[in-house]
């Protein structure tokens, strides 16, 4: 048997992971919800993001670099607020019907032991305030660009590029 129950295939009760663990996970649920959010907003600002440089330089008729980062964010923002909105209604019904209560509790410490997950989630959180602040800025010089829009583009931007920075380091 191994030692940890992260380490297993197999699921395991509430009270079995209860020996191991110096903290109960109380609402594995909404800890499951919350990482199925995450990971839906970096793999749309990615999606967005890899979409919007194309359109930006093709279709938008972008050519200098501002103007393709401007607009490429803004596809980005239009990916993560996407999935504000689906994404939110998938995972009620899931979470609802799909999930018993040691499935979800099984999943929760899971994710709370995963490293890589740890690692993605902090990364990108450091990437999207960098630029959600470097957006903003950027945008509070041009006279005709609103700054919090700007701050959504830059954050979307750096929520993608903390991806790819985790997926190549």
């Amino acid at each position: 048997t191994p030692s940890h129950p992260s380490n297993s295939t197999q699921k395991h009760t509430k009270s079995s992971f209860m020996m191991d663990t110096p903290h109960e996970i109380r609402y594995p649920r909404s800890e499951i919800a919350f990482h199925v959010a995450k990971k839906a907003i970096q793999v749309c600002a990615v999606a967005g993001t890899l979409a919007g440089i194309p359109l930006a330089i093709f279709k938008d008729n972008q050519r200098d670099a501002h103007g393709i980062l401007s607009e490429t964010g803004q596809y980005a923002t239009y990916g993560v607020a996407a999935t504000a909105v689906l994404g939110a209604a998938k995972l009620s019904y899931k979470l609802a019907t799909d999930v018993d209560e040691v499935g979800a509790y099984d999943r929760a410490f899971r994710l709370r032991h995963n490293e890589s997950q740890k690692r993605v989630d902090k990364v990108t959180a450091i990437t999207a305030v960098v630029g959600a602040i470097v957006g903003g800025v950027a945008s509070s010089q041009c006279p005709k660009s609103d700054p919090l829009a700007g701050a959504a583009r830059g954050a979307a931007l750096g929520t993608a590029a903390g991806v790819l920075l985790h997926l190549v380091t």
